[in-house]
């Protein structure tokens, strides 16, 4: 690659030369005619001058010899006009230059214009060539990721029992909610975060815009007296934001979720994936991972986001891929996944829900080796 850039460069600049030949060759071709005409001009110049400065000499001769001889005042007339020339043509000699043949040199360097610029064209073409040979390949692996992704997805969940209402659940039962409900509420989780500029907008502006885009989530309810506050660190550039309630419990865990799976669902999602949504450039330091909610959502982020070999996301001892939910009594559900906390490993995140009102939170390690990573 970086010899096809190191090439095409040199001829840009081999062009750009022979361009300011043409210039000069331009300007040149003005200049001719204006010589031609000057050396005209100064041809009679030199003839008038030497006829007079032979005169000149002559009569001083004949003055100073005080002779009349016609023989001595021709030969002193023509060493006169001699002198003259000689001197008179060294002086304004470059006037006389009007025939040099500048269309053989406009065609030598129109020729070698056009070859560099069809070898520009043609390394140019050939650089364009490999990067859509680069990308169809690039796309083809990731299909097959993504095959080798959902077969070993599937493969976690083969025990599992996948559920779509939340009657449907029995109790000691582990389950799999439904990758359908799981990305509805994240897309709308997404939208929640829009225009939010968590890290610029103004705390009352930002505050406004939380509460008005909870607001529109028909699943979530913030209790009556329940004031929000925002702590921010760090700089426009670098940082994180956090969101408190007045009741001393963070955003999630203040509002109500209705006693469904999409309550459920949403819980998870605003007291775990608001972490990392909520932070940019280095406060992304152990607040960044990835939560493995469906197989949509775990396929896309394997395939184009994480540097780990695919198969390292798959192990034995590790949960499989998906929001798990279990019932504990009637109206009390617990919910847990693997997520991937770049640079450091996995951990198991679980939360319990009774009637829509948030109990716990915990986080365990799963497989832990690292130290994070700088950003």
């Amino acid at each position: 690659m970086n010899r096809y850039i190191e090439k095409i460069n040199d001829l840009k600049k081999e062009l750009e030369l022979q361009k300011k030949h043409e210039r000069t060759l331009r300007e040149c071709e003005s200049g001719k005619a204006i010589m031609g005409c000057s050396s005209k001009i100064m041809t009679n110049i030199l003839i008038i001058g030497g006829v007079l400065f032979s005169l000149l000499v002559s009569t001083s001769i004949a003055l100073i010899f005080d002779t009349k001889n016609e023989s001595i005042f021709l030969f002193s007339s023509f060493v006169g006009f001699g002198f003259w020339f000689y001197f008179a043509s060294g002086l304004y000699g470059d006037f006389f230059v009007e025939n040099f043949d500048i269309d053989d040199l406009r065609e030598q360097i129109t020729r070698k214009r056009a070859i560099i610029e069809y070898e520009i064209k043609k390394i140019e073409e050939m650089h364009n060539d490999l990067d859509e040979q680069k990308k169809q390949k690039k796309k083809i692996e990731a299909i097959k990721n993504q095959k080798t992704i959902e077969h070993l997805i599937r493969k976690s969940q083969d025990k599992f029992v996948f559920y779509k209402k939340i009657e449907d659940i029995k109790c000691n039962e582990i389950g799999i909610i439904d990758d359908f409900i799981i990305e509805n509420c994240y897309l709308k989780f997404i939208d929640w975060l829009k225009n939010l500029n968590a890290n610029s907008a103004k705390e009352e502006d930002l505050i406004d815009s939380i509460i008005s885009n909870t607001g529109k989530i028909q699943n979530i309810s913030i209790p009556e007296n329940i004031f929000f506050d925002v702590f921010r660190s760090g700089t426009n550039r670098d940082g994180y934001c956090d969101i408190f309630a007045s009741n001393q419990k963070t955003f999630g865990e203040s509002l109500i979720y209705t006693n469904d799976l999409y309550g459920c669902v949403f819980a998870f999602i605003f007291n775990f994936s608001i972490v990392p949504k909520l932070s940019w450039g280095h406060g992304f330091y152990d607040r960044d991972y990835m939560i493995f909610l469906s197989k949509k959502l775990t396929a896309n982020y394997i395939s184009y986001y994480a540097n780990e070999p695919i198969e390292k996301f798959f192990n034995e001892k590790y949960p499989p891929v998906g929001l798990r939910i279990s019932k504990n009594d009637e109206n009390c559900f617990r919910l847990e996944c693997i997520s991937y906390k770049n640079g450091f490993g996995y951990y198991n995140l679980a939360l319990t829900i009774n009637n829509g009102i948030l109990e716990d939170t915990e986080i365990t390690e799963v497989d832990v080796w690292g130290k994070g990573v700088f950003y």
